[in-house]
């Protein structure tokens, strides 16, 4: 897998601890396994426990065959995929203490910036989520410095940063989905805005509507097939789904 720096792959019969790891990625993987201790802790059914730790790291690999393909069936595999919906609640969650602190707007952006870069290491650089994020910083800087926010413009800049770091990405799949359905959203976001009735309803809709149909092509190609359900299960499960994050 190119995308993700693995040129080679290899398997042991036997294998022995000699020392032990203190680098940052082992210590990122001793926090991500006490996340996954308290979740367990704290929700009973396993299968809820893993979706929960799912939407949380991004992590899948406890969910079961069964679960994955139930998400999938219906077209809302990406909650379980950290993403711009986590960086949202995330940066809404900080902005309202930094705002509290009452601090000057070059450092709120630097917290911002930090706390963002933290959280893509923390899920191992998904393309999703670097995307998501840098998408956020260009929202946060326009904000302080009086500048223009374009999402398409947003979207482009970070696809550059990110293939100009590795261009095999572009071969990503989730990448690919990731930024169709972001560039679908940015098409027909502001399609209702003008409606008088049902606006924030109509809203929601042309959102889960541009995604759907962006990623229509590559998830018909990838998965010979298509989820009947995704509109109105993305209506129904994007908001749940804000709400338990």
């Amino acid at each position: 897998n190119l995308a993700d720096n693995i040129g080679y792959s290899c398997s042991a019969s036997a294998f022995q601890i000699l020392t032990q790891n203190t680098s940052p990625e082992h210590r990122l993987y001793e926090l991500k396994d006490a996340i996954r201790a308290k979740i367990n802790a704290g929700v009973p059914d396993e299968d809820c426990a893993a979706i929960l730790y799912a939407m949380v790291t991004g992590d899948k690999s406890s969910l079961s065959t069964y679960t994955y393909s139930l998400f999938s069936s219906c077209g809302t595999s990406h909650l379980l995929a950290v993403s711009g919906l986590h960086v949202g609640i995330l940066l809404s969650f900080l902005g309202a203490v930094v705002k509290f602190l009452r601090l000057p707007s070059g450092i709120k952006f630097i917290l911002n910036a930090a706390f963002i870069a933290f959280y893509c290491f923390f899920t191992g650089f998904a393309p999703s989520i670097v995307r998501a994020s840098l998408m956020a910083l260009l929202t946060l800087g326009a904000g302080i410095w009086g500048m223009r926010y374009d999402m398409l413009n947003a979207l482009g800049f970070a696809g550059t940063v990110i293939l100009l770091l590795n261009p095999f990405r572009l071969f990503d799949l989730s990448f690919q989905l990731s930024f169709v359905a972001c560039f679908g959203i940015a098409v027909c976001n502001g399609s209702f805005q003008h409606a008088r009735h049902f606006r924030r309803l109509l809203s929601s809709l042309s959102v889960s509507l541009g995604a759907t149909i962006a990623t229509l092509p590559i998830a018909l190609y990838n998965f010979s097939f298509l989820p009947a359900a995704s509109l109105l299960a993305n209506l129904i499960l994007v908001p749940v789904a804000s709400l338990a994050l």
